[in-house]
């Protein structure tokens, strides 16, 4: 009964995020394989903790903050792969697979420690399991997000993207392993420790919705407008007027006949794509969803398809020369992703 009243405030936390439609966005493969890396990095710190012991004379890890730095490390590797592959790319949807290291971390400690009390009072296990859930969810999710922040902000500037990578990734471990020490300090009764810890990690969960919220707009509002204008000369046989057929003609004899076909029908296929994926992400923000047929989803995936082979037959300059043109950025291929899947 310890056990599951412990676990009861994961269980409770996940249904409210899918009452919120927060889910919406993340992959169920990446959450479900972000759950289990929380449960395996328990063991994980589990044993770095007894092959110290063992190799330093049966002395355990000495300071409070050895061990929050140790387990934010290891949970948050996963995610910070990610990011630095590019495989997120929004605030909140890193909001999410972070909670979800933190709520497998959080379920996997709490099993092994009231097997371990099994004398614990119902009531305090109850208490132990949302400090400890809210704890492990909301650091390993501040960090990752911090850690995505900087690239987001500078997102065009591909050359300080490592340096930024780096200093953010760095910087975002201060404020969870901070809270987490003082959490380990234990400095409050119970019952003061979990609503200041519920309190603090939804201010800054708020926060984080706000500027992914923003973000998003931003996104849309800047691409979307110069995209249709794109689609619109394209459509009334004025491309070749406008500033963006002006710099296709300007760099047209820098490729055989056949090579800058490939790259125009691969602009406007990219074009057509990524205003119909960003479409679907306001419907989707205005709470419109609506389903795609089956044909339209086949259509997509065929031009998808399409885009895909001629991006191997395009020599690299030619997406160099086009940038001006296309500057894709990691949110634009995650929503034509999310659309052709």
């Amino acid at each position: 009964m310890n056990i599951l009243a412990s676990l009861a405030p994961i269980a409770l936390y996940l249904v409210v995020l899918k009452a919120m439609d927060a889910f919406s966005f993340a992959r169920w493969r990446k959450l479900i394989g972000c759950f289990l890396w929380g449960v395996v990095s328990v063991f994980i710190v589990l044993s770095l903790s007894l092959i110290w012991q063992k190799t330093h004379n049966g002395i355990t890890w000495q300071g409070i903050w050895i061990s929050p730095l140790v387990e934010e490390t290891i949970k948050v590797l996963p995610l910070l792969y990610f990011i630095s592959r590019k495989r997120v790319v929004f605030l909140a949807e890193t909001l999410i697979y972070g909670q979800m290291v933190g709520g497998g971390f959080a379920t996997a400690e709490n099993i092994l420690y009231l097997s371990a009390n099994s004398h614990m009072a119902i009531g305090t296990a109850i208490v132990r399991g949302f400090s400890t859930s809210m704890l492990h969810m909301g650091c390993t999710a501040v960090i990752a997000t911090l850690a995505l922040y900087p690239l987001l902000r500078l997102a065009n500037k591909e050359k300080l993207h490592r340096v930024l990578y780096i200093i953010g990734t760095l910087l975002a471990f201060v404020p969870s392993i901070g809270l987490h020490t003082i959490y380990n300090m234990q400095l409050l009764p119970p019952m003061i420790q979990l609503l200041m810890t519920v309190v603090c990690f939804l201010l800054l969960f708020i926060w984080l919705s706000y500027i992914n919220e923003r973000l998003v707009v931003k996104w849309l509002d800047l691409s979307l407008n110069s995209d249709i204008q794109l689609i619109a000369s394209l459509r009334d046989g004025e491309f070749v007027d406008s500033p963006a057929g002006q710099y296709l003609v300007s760099i047209r004899e820098r490729f055989e006949p056949l090579v800058f076909f490939d790259l125009c029908t691969y602009l406007i296929l990219h074009i057509k794509l990524l205003v119909a994926a960003k479409s679907q992400v306001m419907l989707h923000e205005a709470g419109l969803d609506t389903p795609l047929s089956e044909e339209e989803q086949k259509a997509y995936r065929e031009q998808y398809a399409e885009l895909e082979a001629l991006s191997h037959r395009i020599p690299r300059l030619g997406f160099i020369l086009i940038r001006p043109i296309l500057n894709t950025t990691n949110q634009d291929r995650w929503a034509i992703r999310r659309l052709c899947k």
